[in-house]
C-alpha cells in the first residue's frame, strides 16, 4: 500500500512539472525573437572580443561592457532618433 501511494506522488509530481513547464514555454515565447537576436549579436562579435582579450589584454568586463554600450547604441540610435 506504501508503495502504490509513492507511485501516486511521483506521477503527480511529474504531471505538475510537466504542466508548468509547458505554462512557462507557452507565457514566455513573445521574448523568442530577443532572445535569438541576443545570440546572433553574441556569435557575430565573438571574434572581436577574444581579439581584444587576448591579443590587446583589455579586461574581460571592459570589453563586455564595451560591446553592450556599442550594440546599445547601434540599435538604439534609429529607435529613437
Amino acid at each position: 500500500m506504501n508503495n502504490f501511494n509513492e507511485r501516486i506522488r511521483q506521477i503527480v509530481k511529474l504531471l505538475i512539472i510537466i504542466f508548468l513547464s509547458h505554462l512557462y514555454v507557452t507565457e514566455l515565447v513573445v521574448f523568442l525573437p530577443g532572445l535569438l537576436g541576443a545570440i546572433t549579436f553574441c556569435i557575430l562579435s565573438r571574434a572581436i572580443y577574444f581579439k581584444l582579450v587576448f591579443n590587446k589584454k583589455w579586461g574581460k568586463v571592459r570589453v563586455a561592457g564595451l560591446h553592450i554600450f556599442y550594440y546599445l547604441l547601434i540599435l538604439g540610435t534609429p529607435t529613437f532618433a
